[in-house]
C-alpha cells in the first residue's frame, strides 16, 4: 500500500525534517532566498515553510525519500506546482479575438458583417 501525505509517518517524518532545516536556517531551494529568510514558526503565510519535492510525485517522485524533499516558500512552491500543466498554445498566425474562432475583425474590406447586439 502506497504511503500518502496523510499518513501519521509522513507527517512525523516531514515535522522532523521541517525542524532540522529550522534549526540549519535553509533558505527556499525555488527562489535561493530571493524573497527573504523562509519563517518556520508560522503556516498559512506567504513566506512560510512548505515541503517542496524536488521531482514531483505527479510525476514519479518518491513520497518518503527524503532526498527528494527541499525547503522552499509557501508561494514558491505553489507557483511551481507539478510541471504537468498544459501550456496553451494558439496555432501559428492567429490570435485572441472577441469573435468565435480565428476569424478577423470586420472591415470595409472583408465579407464579415459587424457584430449588433440585440
Amino acid at each position: 500500500m502506497p504511503i500518502d501525505r496523510h499518513s501519521r509517518a509522513y507527517k512525523t517524518k516531514r515535522d522532523a525534517v521541517k525542524k532540522r532545516w529550522a534549526a540549519e536556517q535553509r533558505e527556499c531551494h525555488i527562489c535561493n532566498g530571493a524573497k527573504g529568510p523562509i519563517d518556520y514558526l508560522t503556516t498559512g503565510t506567504a513566506l512560510s515553510c512548505d515541503l517542496d519535492h524536488i521531482t514531483a510525485v505527479a510525476r514519479g517522485g518518491s513520497v518518503m525519500d527524503i532526498s527528494n524533499w527541499a525547503p522552499s516558500h509557501a508561494t514558491c512552491n505553489r507557483s511551481k506546482g507539478d510541471g504537468n500543466k498544459p501550456q496553451p498554445q494558439r496555432p501559428a498566425g492567429t490570435r485572441r479575438t472577441t469573435y468565435w474562432g480565428t476569424m478577423d475583425p470586420p472591415s470595409e474590406t472583408s465579407n464579415v458583417p459587424p457584430f449588433k447586439w440585440r
